[in-house]
């Protein structure tokens, strides 16, 4: 079976999360299965296991304690071997077939797995949404994403169905004579 790498980036609070809510929903009702994966499960199960801080599996709005966490359990990792994170991605990729969707391409190494893959970087903005979280603005993880050179665009300011028609232009890469029901 076909592997179909989607890569989501794009800065804090501007809709990645529900970008791959999107995806998956559209995929499941025209029949395909997706897997989900974020470079950042594993330092967020670092943090439950070794630091008692369930952060949880999706992004969302983090307190300033728990993104420092995330972001210091993250370099710690980076420090020891640099593509270490990325590794267990990789593992995770080649082991599923089909759709594989990672939900937080915040480093142009992490973006190079993606086209490695043959998949594709979608880049999420708005200038509606934003967070205001304007604490560790300054850490690679945020920094680096101006650079990430993206395959499809999607502005994240309209609606649900705006959202699913974008959806359905990432999918069709993929699946050009597919007719995506919604």
């Amino acid at each position: 079976m076909a592997k179909y790498v989607i890569g989501i980036t794009g800065e804090k609070g501007k809709g990645k999360t529900s970008f791959v809510h999107v995806l998956t929903y559209l995929l499941s009702i025209n029949g395909y299965a997706a897997t989900v994966l974020n470079f950042a499960d594993y330092i967020k199960k670092i943090a439950r296991e070794c630091f008692g801080k369930d952060i949880g599996r999706i992004h969302g709005k983090l307190s300033e304690e728990e993104r420092q966490l995330l972001c210091s359990i993250g370099d710690a990792l980076r420090g020891i071997d640099t593509n270490c994170l990325i590794n267990v991605v990789c593992r995770q990729i080649d082991h599923n077939d089909g759709f594989v969707i990672i939900g937080d391409v915040r480093l142009k190494r992490e973006a190079d797995i993606v086209h490695d893959y043959d998949g594709i970087l979608v880049k999420i903005g708005s200038s509606v949404h934003n967070r205001n979280e304007n604490y560790l603005q300054n850490h690679i993880t945020e920094q680096e994403i101006a650079n990430i050179q993206a395959d499809f665009l999607v502005i994240n300011e309209g609606t649900f169905s705006d959202l699913i028609e974008e959806a359905k232009k990432v999918l069709s890469h993929f699946i050009p004579d597919h007719n995506w029901k919604s």
